[in-house]
């Protein structure tokens, strides 16, 4: 049943790729509509098998340069040919970004924290946001509410549903201590848009903008 509900989902181009189905289209979708005013360089941090920048690429505007990066060399082969070499594509991991402090007006990380086998991780690949990001650059990027029970359930019982989902690594997060951890990093969450059923502070998947203030 879930196998059928993700490619029925999925949109006909993405069908069979590891990140589609109706979540992760829905957070590409809502990212996209807040890149549309995005000027200088811009990462995608995880960007798979190259979705999001496929369309954003396309779609031109004040965007100078982009770049992708993920672990999986499968995924970035995938990225190559959907990007048509228009995008800088990098094997590499959140945790150790291969680029020089201050190089990026945007960032992209979405369908990425979830994944990280370890919390402590998330705290790292922050830090390394925060060095790679301009001062009143911004990161945007999505979690999954740990306040909502049925998204709770969902995961807890992934494994049952789907053998290639280690259940025991997916995260979730309470939106109001995420904000509170990278408010120590120096960012500031400028936007909150909440996804799904129910509303509010609810909400399975929360989309945050967050900007790096400067320094004082």
């Amino acid at each position: 049943m879930y196998h059928w509900f993700l490619h029925k989902t999925s949109k006909p181009d993405e069908k069979g790729e590891v990140s589609a189905g109706y979540w992760q289209d829905k957070i590409r979708e809502t990212v996209f509509g807040l890149c549309q005013a995005c000027k200088g360089n811009l990462l995608e941090v995880g960007c798979g098998e190259g979705l999001f920048l496929q369309k954003f690429t396309a779609q031109g505007g004040a965007t100078t340069g982009f770049v992708g990066l993920d672990l999986s060399s499968k995924q970035l082969q995938r990225a190559k040919i959907r990007t048509a070499g228009s995008v800088c594509l990098l094997q590499a991991d959140a945790i150790a970004l291969p680029f020089k402090e201050n190089s990026f007006e945007t960032i992209v990380c979405i369908n990425v924290f979830i994944n990280m086998p370890r919390e402590d991780l998330v705290d790292v690949a922050w830090k390394e946001l925060q060095r790679v990001c301009k001062e009143e650059g911004r990161v945007l990027f999505e979690i999954r509410n740990k306040l909502n029970p049925l998204i709770r359930a969902k995961y807890k019982l992934a494994k049952y549903y789907d053998a290639t989902i280690d259940s025991s690594r997916l995260r979730l997060f309470s939106p109001s201590a995420f904000e509170a951890k990278i408010k120590k990093m120096g960012f500031e969450v400028t936007r909150r848009l909440r996804i799904g059923f129910p509303r509010g502070r609810f909400a399975p998947v929360i989309i945050m903008e967050a900007v790096r203030r400067k320094k004082l």
